[in-house]
């Protein structure tokens, strides 16, 4: 081998090693833009609007992005964004309570009144508290209490 095909061979080394790094890099942009639309989804749905059709959804998106030159409009919403934040953190989390057994009417009615539902399929309650208290409103019950995310 001569020493320019030494130096080929390294050039055709070092292009593949940068072909590699591209491709890896190209993956990792393709999944924070995948985490991103997620992270959109989520907030489509705390803000309880992902039950609208896509042209509504679009039609709001395009009304945001109408107002990003506008600075005070932007404050406001984060301020909005905030406020309903702390609104639920004082409502509680989601929580899924599953029993053992059937409870009795007597659980079934304190669950009621704080705002608990059925769910048959999943064979469970579930609402917003706070974990700690039923826990200790439930304490001599054989349930399981769960964070649901």
């Amino acid at each position: 081998m001569t020493e320019n095909s030494k130096v080929v061979l390294s050039l055709e080394e070092k292009r593949s090693l940068l072909k590699r790094k591209e491709k890896i890099l190209a993956e990792k942009e393709r999944k924070m833009s995948e985490r991103q639309l997620i992270n959109i989804g989520k907030l489509a749905s705390k803000a309880q609007i992902n039950h609208l059709d896509d042209q509504a959804l679009l039609g709001a998106f395009l009304e945001i992005a109408s107002h990003l030159t506008n600075n005070s409009k932007l404050q406001s919403w984060e301020e909005q964004a905030k406020k309903h934040l702390n609104s639920k953190s004082e409502i509680g989390d989601p929580l899924a309570i599953k029993f053992k057994e059937q409870p009795n009417k007597d659980i079934v009615n304190l669950l009621k009144n704080a705002k608990f539902k059925w769910n048959r399929f999943r064979r469970e309650y579930y609402g917003r508290g706070n974990r700690s208290e039923m826990a200790k409103i439930l304490k001599n019950v054989d349930c399981k209490i769960e964070v649901v995310e």
